[in-house]
């Protein structure tokens, strides 16, 4: 599996092709923010996926992850990554109605999140659920989005983890 992928693209499709396996890791398999939690889903380096659960009506700042290269994956709830470029997307309308099975209509959308890619996230009234699909370079071993961050952090204690206090 590892030997065959070399883009975040191919790995990505992988995941979702073997139904989203579940491969977490012994060690942190969970983070914490003021806002959200995040748990390693599957780790096999230099890939990982974490799922991030995040509380209604918050913000993320702008930030970047310096370390990994990255494809966010919509699973439910209301939330939109900010940036210049992605502010000129009107997805609101997709926001209110049901897809025809159900599901959210923007479920399995997805974008593509480079390491010096700055975005923060804007988070509605029933919060947000989404994978962050990673594949982090040569030489770093994987720990979490929430630990590598480089920006503004969400609160003391998102703070201490990018500190490594905690």
């Amino acid at each position: 599996m590892k030997e065959i992928m070399q883009t975040i693209e191919q790995f990505k499709d992988w995941f979702v092709a073997n139904k989203f396996p579940l491969r977490p890791p012994f060690a942190d398999p969970i983070y914490h923010t003021d806002i959200s939690t995040s748990f390693v889903w599957y780790r096999a380096e230099p890939w990982q996926v974490e799922l991030y659960l995040v509380k209604p009506d918050t913000v993320a700042p702008v930030h970047t992850h310096p370390d990994f290269d990255s494809i966010e994956f919509y699973i439910a709830g209301t939330f939109r990554l900010t940036n210049p470029e992605l502010d000129k997307q009107n997805l609101e309308p997709l926001m209110k109605t049901p897809a025809f099975d159900g599901r959210h209509q923007l479920y399995g959308q997805t974008i593509k999140v480079p390491p010096d890619f700055e975005h923060g996230g804007l988070f509605g009234g029933n919060g947000a659920a989404f994978w962050s699909i990673q594949k982090w370079d040569k030489g770093v071993v994987p720990t979490s989005a929430t630990k590598n961050w480089k920006g503004d952090t969400i609160g003391d204690h998102h703070k201490n983890i990018v500190n490594e206090e905690v």
